[in-house]
């Protein structure tokens, strides 16, 4: 397992593995306060003197990456494609133009709401005695009209009933 090494720009004695180089330039930076670098905008892991900065920059292995994200964002069709604000107000409708200032509107209740759709509701059953959760999957199976539960139940007690 080769891992590549770095060396330390504020000691050139340290060589430091690339998973723990941002670790270690942190502590060196604490520990060398009087040496001045700066770090590069394209990767944080370079650090940079001053006098050599701006040749950096112009020369960083990175600069190719951001060119290439630049040049990819450039040819994005969807830039071209942004609707007119004033066509966004269509699309939304009403619900755009209501009074949300309005305090008369009643409070949200979720059991109301999804009692009336066909969906699956679990109500926190958790603690509940096993009649209890049994009596709430009856309740639910009829609400939504689950036959089939229905049908496989009264079959299953009328072969019961034919066994004995």
């Amino acid at each position: 397992m080769s891992e590549e090494m770095m060396t330390c720009p504020y000691n050139k004695s340290h060589y430091v593995s690339r998973a723990r180089f941002q670790r270690h330039l942190f502590r060196c930076k604490q520990s060398y306060p009087n040496v001045i670098l700066r770090r590069c905008p394209l990767n944080a892991l370079h650090m940079i003197p001053p006098e050599q900065f701006n040749h950096h920059i112009s020369t960083c292995p990175d600069r190719k990456l951001l060119k290439q994200m630049t040049h990819d964002f450039n040819r994005c069709p969807v830039k071209d494609e942004i609707p007119d604000p004033s066509e966004l107000k269509d699309l939304v409708g009403e619900a755009a133009e209501g009074d949300w200032d309005d305090s008369n509107v009643g409070s949200y209740d979720p059991l109301e709401n999804t009692s009336n759709s066909n969906i699956i509701r679990h109500n926190n059953l958790m603690g509940m005695t096993p009649a209890v959760k049994k009596a709430f999957r009856e309740e639910e199976r009829i609400r939504r009209g689950d036959v089939k539960w229905n049908e496989q139940d009264e079959e299953g007690s009328e072969s019961d009933e034919d066994s004995d």
